[in-house]
């Protein structure tokens, strides 16, 4: 009969391994950050969009904003009274018979519901009062990006637990978030031992090794987590490693 030390226990799963080292950790509570230093971390909380995106209904191309019930058949005749370009609006309201030049991004004003390509229209100058005749129906928000079309307020645009892209960043700050919730980063400790390594460059003795994999981990920690700290190579003796290692947590705690 085998004794009892000579029964191997099964090898303990990785999944499970995983899940005993993480439930060891220490957790702590979500921290506020900016957004312009979150790439890269782990959202605690929702992020919603702070604003309706876009705010006012914008002209998808070059043309003039019309009403379409003006341009319904061609050709049509109207005046130019006004130009909105991106961040500039024009203030004014539409009336009957009138167009306003537009530029791509421009709020399209008050009064009108449709955009008329600048190629479909023939002017006899490119400024106010000038005369315009249509050459194409207009149909009524053709062109034209209405409120709130990539978000309203309110709206989920990540969910808890997606890590912040680049890509994540740009939305979170247009829908006007400036911070956001994120999970603390974890603190990652390279600790190398054998006294049979060297430093690359240093002067390899007979039956030494060049230390390489100290300098992986310390890039991958990098990449994953953000932050490390190297803790050094100890000399391989008893209790130099724990006695190391307690000395750098209580320099973090």
């Amino acid at each position: 009969m085998p004794t009892e030390s000579a029964v191997k226990s099964p090898l303990l799963p990785v999944d499970e391994a995983m899940t005993r080292i993480l439930d060891g950790l220490p957790q702590k509570p979500p921290e506020t950050i900016s957004v312009l230093d979150a790439h890269g971390r782990v959202l605690a909380e929702p992020l919603r969009s702070g604003m309706t995106l876009p705010s006012r209904a914008l002209s998808a191309m070059d043309g003039y904003a019309v009403r379409a019930v003006d341009c319904a058949k061609i050709p049509a005749n109207l005046v130019r009274v006004g130009e909105a370009a991106a961040g500039h609006p024009w203030t004014g309201k539409l009336d009957a018979g009138q167009a306003v030049r537009i530029f791509t991004g421009g709020v399209v004003p008050d009064g009108a519901d449709a955009i008329i390509l600048q190629e479909d229209v023939d002017a006899t100058t490119e400024a106010d009062g000038a005369e315009l005749m249509i050459r194409e129906v207009a149909q009524a928000g053709k062109y034209i990006r209405p409120a709130g079309l990539d978000a309203k307020a309110g709206d989920l645009l990540l969910d808890a637990g997606m890590t912040l892209s680049a890509r994540g960043i740009s939305l979170a700050l247009a829908t006007g978030n400036l911070s956001v919730v994120c999970k603390p980063q974890p603190r990652v400790g390279v600790l190398s031992t054998g006294d049979e390594l060297v430093r690359p460059g240093e002067t390899r003795g007979r039956g030494k090794s060049f230390r390489q994999t100290r300098f992986i981990f310390k890039r991958l920690s990098v990449l994953v987590v953000g932050r490390q700290l190297i803790w050094g190579s100890p000399a391989t003796a008893p209790g130099r490693c724990v006695m190391l290692s307690r000395q750098q947590m209580n320099r973090w705690t």
